[in-house]
């Protein structure tokens, strides 16, 4: 699924690019804003999955603890383009992950 994280979702609206409803513009949310922002960064992330609402909403499937962000972090390094990217990857935006574990119920 396509990841987004918290801060832009909780404000309702994307950093970068700026303005855009985020459960409908995962695919445009810049890996600059995922990994660059301190406040989107330190939000945590969430998987954006289909199937998308009646106003093209992607469904919040899952939110990733703070393993799973770390290692989202360093995957975002490694495949981004972004000022903390390691320079090897050259996605702009639109990042999507498969995600492996277990769905912690009590929360």
């Amino acid at each position: 699924g396509y990841v987004m994280d918290k801060f832009c979702i909780d404000r309702g609206a994307l950093l970068d690019p700026n303005g855009l409803p985020p459960l409908s513009n995962a695919d445009v949310h810049t890996v600059h804003c995922l990994i660059d922002v301190d406040s989107c960064r330190a939000s945590g992330y969430e998987i954006l999955t289909p199937p998308a609402d009646e106003f093209g909403n992607l469904t919040r499937h899952v939110e990733l603890d703070e393993a799973g962000n770390d290692l989202l972090i360093a995957y975002g390094k490694d495949v981004g383009d972004c000022n903390l990217c390691t320079g090897v990857g050259s996605q702009a935006a639109g990042l999507r992950v498969t995600v492996k574990g277990a769905i912690d119920q009590s929360h």
